[in-house]
């Protein structure tokens, strides 16, 4: 995106969202986050500002009515209903429309190299029900596979569904990292179902990096961001060891120690070719995460 572009950020005022809207500043593009304005991202009179809750959305919204962006970045789309009322506002209003999704529309597939065509949102059939709509905290994975069916077979904009695996950063807000280092240095018992399973991972700076990269390349469809090699969840809690100098303490079932929230029962992780063949090339695991584990006491 070499000249300036009017974009707008569904969210973006926190982990790698608020990261993606101050490499846009920096390039000069002019950035409106929407969201509800409850989290201060100290962003401050930089980004214009839409106060509204994402269910509320409304082509007659008064924020919103006439605008027209060149790209949207959609973070916090988590289900059927939420996409249904962006593809009704902002049809014919966006060039660009790149609707973060993530790993979990596989997690019907439990296995590693996993490709876009392994799920085809134009081909994927649901019942447009609410009972049968969940929404992301009911069933995150199906949730994602109904919203990616409704952006890519409404057709209301150019699209593309970028699939992240587990995302990880000293701004993670979910504490998963965390939550192991913890678990290492304070001897406490953890579980995996699988300790010898691989998973895809990727750091919060190249998560707004690859949502940059498809703006500016304008890149369409689903594709699948991470880094390049999977790690073992072995070696991922070998790292946190050596970092800290503290041995793991491993349970043998869940009832004697507490389930890792990276606990998977067998390789899950996805081949990333196509966001290579179009430059998105991202560094390996171990160039990112022992940085990010000595940053955690």
């Amino acid at each position: 995106m070499s000249t300036a572009r009017n974009i707008l950020i569904i969210g973006g005022n926190r982990f790698f969202g608020r990261t993606l809207a101050l490499r846009l500043l920096e390039q000069g593009h002019r950035v409106t986050l929407l969201n509800r304005g409850r989290i201060d991202d100290d962003l401050g009179s930089r980004v214009q500002r839409i106060t509204l809750d994402r269910k509320q959305l409304s082509a007659e919204q008064p924020d919103l009515k006439g605008q027209d962006w060149d790209v949207i970045f959609d973070q916090v789309c988590f289900d059927a209903c939420e996409a249904r009322r962006a593809c009704s506002v902002f049809q014919g209003r966006v060039g660009h429309y790149i609707f973060t999704s993530t790993m979990s529309i596989y997690d019907n597939q439990m296995r590693g190299d996993l490709h876009e065509t392994d799920f085809v949102p134009e081909a994927y059939q649901f019942t447009s029900s609410h009972a049968s709509e969940p929404t992301g905290h009911q069933n995150y994975g199906e949730a994602k596979r109904q919203a990616e069916a409704v952006f890519f077979q409404q057709r209301a904009f150019p699209v593309t569904a970028v699939r992240f695996p587990l995302v990880l950063g000293t701004d993670d807000y979910t504490g998963r990292l965390k939550f192991h280092i913890d678990h290492v240095v304070q001897k406490k018992a953890m579980y995996f179902p699988n300790i010898n399973s691989h998973i895809s991972l990727v750091s919060s700076q190249d998560a707004a990096r690859s949502l940059h990269h498809i703006a500016d390349k304008k890149i369409l469809g689903p594709i699948n961001c991470a880094s390049s090699q999977p790690i073992s969840l072995l070696d991922f809690i070998g790292l946190i060891e050596d970092i800290k100098g503290e041995k793991a303490l491993l349970a043998k079932s869940l009832e004697t120690g507490d389930h890792s929230p990276y606990g998977i029962p067998t390789d899950w992780w996805m081949n990333t070719s196509k966001a290579q063949s179009h430059g998105l090339i991202l560094p390996p695991i171990l160039d990112w995460l022992p940085p990010q584990i000595t940053h955690y006491k």
